[in-house]
């Protein structure tokens, strides 16, 4: 995984591991980037416990199963780098049934993290 990936990972993942026991992490080499989400099969994927990152190769079950208040047991992270745009990654984050965002990034001048493209796609619920 690219190390501004799994530092943004990881910077998420201090924001919501109280409610999850697990991130599932998927890289994609496709998305609608009008719309800003990931689109087709995973390519890579990962898990983190917090503690350990595990690749997972192509392992696609993201396990969605609720908690109370529609919580997801595991956190999700798709992202995909725009192959037309050198640096330019889309990152979405799923919590919940209806908690989750996407937005568009670009790596930083040294390439160890990410920061927000303010005119970038980005979506909310």
């Amino acid at each position: 995984m690219h190390p501004a990936l799994e530092a943004e990972m990881k910077k998420r993942w201090n924001q919501v591991s109280a409610n999850h026991s697990l991130l599932h992490i998927a890289e994609f080499s496709e998305a609608d980037w009008v719309a800003g989400r990931t689109t087709g099969d995973p390519t890579n994927c990962w898990t983190w416990d917090g503690s350990d990152l595990q690749d997972v190769g192509t392992d696609t079950r993201h396990t969605i199963k609720a908690k109370a208040g529609g919580v997801l047991e595991h956190a999700g992270m798709r992202f995909c780098f725009d192959p037309e745009n050198e640096g330019m990654v889309l990152v979405e984050f799923v919590t919940g049934v209806l908690a989750g965002s996407g937005e568009m990034m670009k790596l930083s001048e040294d390439g160890e993290s990410l920061r927000p493209v303010p005119e970038g796609q980005k979506w909310k619920f």
